[in-house]
C-alpha cells in the first residue's frame, strides 16, 4: 500500500489499485466556458446523487470493478438528466435514474417536484413472495 506525498509525487490506493501520480497543480489560466458548464452540471448532479446515496448504493450496479455505484449514477445522470443552458442548468426528473437494475418488490415508482429544490419519491411494494 502506498500513501502520501514525496516531493512532487503522490501515492494513493484507489479501490484495489496502488497509484503513483504527479502532484496536481492549480492552473494559472482561467477556465473556458465549456469547463464552467461541465463544472456546473457536475455540481448539480453530484448534489442530488449525494442526497440519495442510500438508494444509489442499492440500485446501481457499476459497469466496472473500478467504479462505485455513485460514480456510475453520476455518469449516467450527467449525460441524460441535465437540461438547459448556462447558467440555468436543471435536472429533468423524468430522466433522473436512481437504479440501473430491476428493484424486486418496488412497483409504480414516481418522483414529483413539490417545491423549489425538493422532490417526493413514492412507490408501491409488490406483496408477492420472491424467495
Amino acid at each position: 500500500m502506498i500513501s502520501g506525498l514525496v516531493g512532487t509525487v503522490v501515492g494513493a490506493t484507489f479501490r484495489t489499485l496502488d497509484i503513483i501520480r504527479i502532484r496536481p497543480k492549480r492552473s494559472s489560466k482561467p477556465p473556458v466556458q465549456k469547463q464552467i458548464n461541465q463544472r456546473n452540471k457536475f455540481g448539480l448532479v453530484t448534489e442530488i446523487v449525494s442526497r440519495i446515496k442510500v438508494f444509489i448504493d442499492e440500485g446501481f450496479i457499476p459497469k466496472s470493478k473500478y467504479l462505485s455505484p455513485v460514480n456510475t449514477a453520476v455518469h449516467y445522470n450527467l449525460n441524460n438528466a441535465v437540461t438547459g443552458v448556462f447558467p440555468n442548468f436543471e435536472i429533468d426528473f423524468q430522466k433522473l435514474l436512481i437504479s440501473n437494475r430491476k428493484m424486486v418488490g418496488v412497483v409504480d415508482a414516481t418522483v414529483t417536484a413539490v417545491a423549489e429544490g425538493n422532490v417526493t419519491v413514492s412507490w408501491s411494494t409488490d406483496d408477492r413472495d420472491f424467495a
